[in-house]
């Protein structure tokens, strides 16, 4: 069975991968005492290729686009670019740690959406057969209260050819 990410070369092809649906939590429950949806279906894809610097080998990087109904249940969507490091792998399975950044095409409250930049710590789980496991954290305060509202996001891939 092919690696899940080919080692590291100007030749080393990329991946493809389909993004599936998401569930999130928010630091911040409700918005204007109406709780946030949290379960976010939706579809996207997703490219991702290894650094080709021989010294930068452990690191990916990756471009995404997904459509999802975001925290306000409405349609967003998210183009977003990532650089992971792999930073263990244990048997078929393969940890990363990273960041994520890029701009959304959402509801920022229960009436209109805008074009808001995005940034995330990112932490995968790769099983060799495919499968991603993905879980991001984007931090955000509050301007009215200046109380933590960051959200938490679990996501799945699948890679495919």
């Amino acid at each position: 069975m092919q690696e899940l990410i080919a080692s590291s070369s100007d030749e080393s092809p990329g991946t493809w991968l389909l993004v599936g649906p998401s569930v999130t939590h928010h630091q911040q429950r409700t918005h204007a005492k109406r709780p946030y949806n949290e379960n976010n279906p939706g579809l996207g894809i997703e490219y991702r290729r290894p650094l080709s610097d021989p010294a930068w080998r452990a690191w990916d990087w990756g471009v995404q686009t997904y459509a999802v109904k975001d925290s306000f249940a409405q349609p967003a969507l998210f183009v977003m670019g990532s650089l992971t490091r792999e930073v263990v792998r244990i048997g078929p399975l393969q940890f990363r740690l990273g960041a994520q950044a890029g701009l959304a095409y959402k509801h920022v409250d229960w009436q209109r959406a805008n074009l808001v930049p995005v940034a995330a710590l990112l932490a995968s789980m790769k099983w060799r057969d495919g499968l991603t496991l993905n879980l991001s954290y984007a931090h955000a305060t509050n301007a009215t209260t200046g109380r933590a509202k960051g959200v938490t996001a679990l996501q799945l891939a699948y890679q495919f050819k």
